[in-house]
């Protein structure tokens, strides 16, 4: 196919060839170097979903920019409307585990990425990998500020001790084998009577549950309503 037969304005000269290279190479590192750092910490949004959103949003931005010389018109409408796509993309690695949310952060790379592209796109093949490298340590600075400052604060350890009906192993069984936190600061820890849940028969003795936990990251255990008795420490 013949792209002057399309555009006759347009040459495709030596020179165009590799701006449109280097558009590429450009979007590819820049992309890369936010998408590693998410893969490697097993997020919805890792490497490649990365590199592609920057790489096509650099397409679409260059092709807007060049044939706006040529045929006229605003460029900046195309790029009005990656803003807006890529915002639907970022919204589908938003997931709820319970009472969080996860993924904003990622979401918000996507779209950074998509404006990283644009940023290229435009011809800003450095600026644009300097941006991305400055926004790579700009999050692992975040991140450090905020595990050392915020969640530490945040995050309290708390204890309860529950006693329960003989009759609720099999409930609590199932309770202790799902129960997990979210918290990266305090790891949770269960005790609990085992001798009792391996009986067969009822003792009315019940059953003892120990739980040390985050305040902050569990806010409710139901399974605590239906103990006889609860203490906190």
């Amino acid at each position: 196919m013949d792209f002057s037969a399309f555009f006759p304005e347009i040459k495709l000269s030596l020179e165009w060839i590799l701006r449109f290279f280097l558009c590429l190479f450009s979007a590819t590192v820049a992309g890369g170097i936010l998408g590693v750092e998410r893969e490697l910490l097993a997020k919805p949004a890792g490497l490649k979903t990365l590199v592609f959103v920057t790489v096509g949003s650099s397409l679409f931005a260059f092709l807007s920019f060049e044939l706006s010389k040529f045929l006229g018109g605003d460029p900046t409408r195309i790029s009005a409307n990656i803003a807006t796509g890529i915002g639907f993309l970022g919204a589908g690695s938003i997931i709820r585990r319970g009472q969080f949310v996860e993924g904003l952060t990622t979401a918000s790379l996507v779209w950074f990425c998509g404006a990283l592209g644009i940023l290229i796109g435009a011809g800003y093949f450095v600026l644009g990998i300097a941006a991305s490298f400055g926004g790579f340590l700009f999050l692992k600075t975040l991140e450090f500020l905020e595990r050392t400052f915020i969640l530490e604060r945040r995050c309290k350890r708390k204890a309860v001790f529950a006693h329960f009906p003989s009759d609720m192993r099999e409930q609590i069984s199932s309770f202790v084998s799902s129960f997990s936190s979210d918290c990266r600061n305090i790891p949770y820890k269960l005790v609990l009577n085992r001798g009792v849940l391996s009986s067969g028969q009822s003792d009315s003795s019940g059953i003892d549950l120990y739980i040390e936990y985050c305040s902050f990251h569990t806010k409710d255990i139901p399974i605590l309503r239906s103990a006889t008795s609860v203490r906190y420490e």
